[in-house]
């Protein structure tokens, strides 16, 4: 996730390479990537970005990991940006690569007119005010307090309760179905390398967070109050705040589509299908709405411009 750039900040043989996708520490797959892009025995996963190919006068290059399948992406925050997009109506174009913002070494990231811009909040922003495309004009100053504040419990930790069971009680099926290494063309098994780091990467910052240092069992408690919470503000609304998309949609759905649709057994998943449907329905209408090329944007391989133009 973002803000775990602080994190990789502290460890600076990883800096370098570092990238974040799906809520926790991917900086093997970035130490792996700047290795094969510089190392003669190995062809690279991706060629390096090239900016100077990203041409198109007022035109968004989304950058983000290859795609795996089942999600748009396995980074809640490439989703989220996504989905953005859609939602706005901007054109964009994804370009698959495994190299991170040369500015924050995160995901995603954008160029426009030649100039990058990372994390999605600030994409989203300068996206609103180049194209004047606002989702969030409709919000009193209520609601705008409320975005904030739920903007952060799941950006901030809810995400580290899933991304915490992903990669360490959940990894075997988690790599097994999203990670196969087959797909990952050159890199090949030194992948098997990236999973341990990932996992005692996610457990260090999930310790540092205090989330961590929980049983796994309290762990899942803790997600479930987010869920309860979520579940009971979104009511039976068909957004949010009511009847019109606004970024915290994008936000909610990028997190929540990572347990839906993705086949990891995280236990307070369970209840999305029962106590908290009212997620899960909101999640099939975000998909129905927004992605009907769900299945071909989930692909591997699915990169080109948004498939609904």
């Amino acid at each position: 996730m973002e803000e775990i750039r602080h994190f990789l900040e502290g460890h600076k043989a990883l800096a370098l390479g570092g990238a974040v996708v799906g809520g926790a520490v991917v900086g093997a797959l970035g130490v792996l990537g700047w290795t094969a892009f510089h190392k003669n025995d190995a062809g690279p996963l991706t060629p390096p970005v090239d900016p100077s190919s990203f041409t198109k006068k007022n035109h968004v290059y989304l950058l983000i990991p290859p795609r795996l399948g089942a999600v748009p992406s396995i980074s809640p925050f490439c989703v989220k940006l996504e989905t953005w997009f859609r939602m706005a109506n901007i054109p964009y174009e994804v370009v698959e690569t495994m190299s991170p913002s040369p500015s924050k070494q995160t995901f995603p990231y954008i160029y426009l007119n030649g100039e990058e811009t990372a994390d999605s909040r600030f994409i989203i922003e300068k996206c609103a005010q180049r194209f004047g495309k606002r989702l969030d004009n409709h919000l009193t100053e209520m609601e705008k307090a409320i975005f904030v504040a739920y903007s952060h419990m799941i950006e901030e930790h809810f995400v580290i309760t899933y991304a915490w069971h992903r990669y360490t009680l959940g990894a075997d099926t988690f790599w097994k179905n999203f990670m196969p290494y087959e797909r990952l063309g050159p890199m090949g098994k030194r992948m098997a390398g990236a999973r341990e780091f990932m996992r005692k990467g996610i457990q260090e910052r999930a310790w540092l967070r205090g989330i961590g240092r929980h049983s796994p069992e309290e762990i899942y408690r803790l997600a479930e109050e987010d869920l309860q919470s979520l579940s009971t503000y979104l009511g039976n609304r068909e957004f949010f705040f009511g009847r019109e998309p606004s970024v915290i949609d994008c936000t909610l759905f990028a997190h929540l589509c990572q347990l839906l649709c993705l086949d990891v057994d995280f236990p307070p998943k369970k209840k999305l299908q029962s106590e908290w449907k009212n997620l899960a329905d909101y999640v099939q209408r975000i998909k129905i709405r927004f992605y009907p090329d769900w299945n071909l944007v989930c692909s591997p391989k699915a990169n080109g411009t948004d498939n609904r133009n």
